[in-house]
């Protein structure tokens, strides 16, 4: 195997708290959605067709609301509802989805140190998101990471979404790098398959996430309960 020269995090599982994030982010949403349609939409049932399981306050790993991005979200609860959206409801919409970041939190106490240390050992580190670029960006900003970070993509940064290589790609042609030279980090099946279809040399599933260890494992080189490992294990 190639020398890892360079490490691409997915953002929402891997390197913050999804459930902190996302949870009351998509049920505002689906109030805000009940609201404009009634009964054709409650909240339950839009969380629920998203792939969000009440009953263990879960989420299936290869759901929509786990692995997709807002555009995604948003296209599967019109199926949903039986009706599009106009733009002022979008706008809202992205609106709510935007104030998932007053809920930030890191999946470790030790992230700026984890992405310190591996900048420190030379290694180039990058971010692709099914959130947006900004959104990327705010984290980034928040936990002081800027410095450390040399790429950073998202939903709308104009490649083909997750499980699809180019994100993947971009990074390595960005910062020129062959995909067996790049580790890919995630917590979702989208996010080790993307790697598996880069190319990349070295497959991390993290279990502090949407994903869990049956499903992650057979995609996965190295599983680990959270980046605060990352240093170690490489």
């Amino acid at each position: 195997m190639a020398a890892i020269a360079g490490i691409l995090f997915d953002k929402d599982g891997t390197l913050l708290d999804f459930h902190a994030a996302w949870r009351p982010a998509y049920q505002s949403a689906a109030e805000y959605l009940h609201k404009q349609f009634g009964a054709r939409a409650t909240a339950a049932k839009l969380l629920a067709a998203g792939g969000y399981v009440a009953a263990t306050k879960t989420w299936r790993a290869d759901s929509v609301l786990a692995a997709g991005g807002n555009e995604d979200i948003l296209r599967l609860w019109e199926s949903v509802i039986g009706a599009q959206f106009d733009a002022a409801m979008r706008r809202d919409l992205g609106a709510i989805f935007a104030r998932a970041a007053e809920n930030f939190r890191p999946t470790t106490p030790a992230l700026q140190t984890v992405m310190q240390k591996l900048h420190a050992r030379g290694l180039i580190l990058g971010v692709a998101t099914m959130d947006t670029e900004a959104g990327a960006h705010r984290m980034l900003r928040r936990f002081n990471l800027t410095a450390y970070v040399d790429f950073v993509c998202g939903a709308d940064s104009g490649y083909a979404a997750k499980p699809a290589a180019d994100m993947a790609h971009a990074f390595c042609a960005a910062r020129g790098l062959r995909p067996e030279q790049i580790a890919v980090v995630g917590d979702t099946l989208a996010d080790l398959q993307m790697a598996r279809a880069a190319g990349a040399g070295l497959v991390v599933g993290v279990l502090s996430g949407a994903g869990a260890r049956e499903t992650l494992s057979p995609y996965a080189d190295l599983l680990i309960n959270d980046i605060g490992q990352l240093p170690d294990k490489l």
